[in-house]
C-alpha cells in the first residue's frame, strides 16, 4: 500500500498536483507522520474532511461533559460512566494512532 501511495505522490509532484499548503492558513495535521506516504494519506483525508475517531470521541465527550456539569444529581452517575466510557475510547484510539505512526 504505502509503494503504491509513493508512486501517486511522485506523479502528482511531477504533474504539479500537490500544492504544498500555507502552514499559517491551517494547522498542520501529519506533523505526526515521518513516512511521506502516511503523511500523503493523512492530507488527502483531512482535505475531503475525515473526521479521524479520535477527534469524534473528544468532541463527544466534550459535550457529555458540559452536559455532566448542568445535570442533576441523579443523572450524574449515568453521564459519569458515560464520559468513563468515552474517555478510554479516546485513549485506545489514541495509542492506535501513535502505534500506527511508530
Amino acid at each position: 500500500m504505502s509503494r503504491v501511495l509513493r508512486r501517486l505522490a511522485r506523479v502528482f509532484r511531477r504533474e504539479g498536483a500537490v500544492v504544498e499548503p500555507d502552514p499559517a492558513a491551517e494547522p498542520d495535521r501529519v506533523a505526526d507522520a515521518s513516512d511521506p506516504a502516511v503523511a500523503l494519506a493523512m492530507r488527502i483525508m483531512a482535505e475531503e474532511g475525515a473526521v479521524s475517531d479520535e477527534a469524534s470521541l473528544a468532541e463527544e465527550l466534550a459535550a457529555v461533559k458540559a452536559e455532566y456539569a448542568e445535570a442533576s444529581d441523579e443523572d450524574r452517575p449515568a453521564l459519569m460512566r458515560q464520559i468513563a466510557q468515552l474517555s478510554m475510547r479516546q485513549a485506545i484510539a489514541r495509542e492506535a494512532r501513535k502505534k500506527f505512526l511508530s
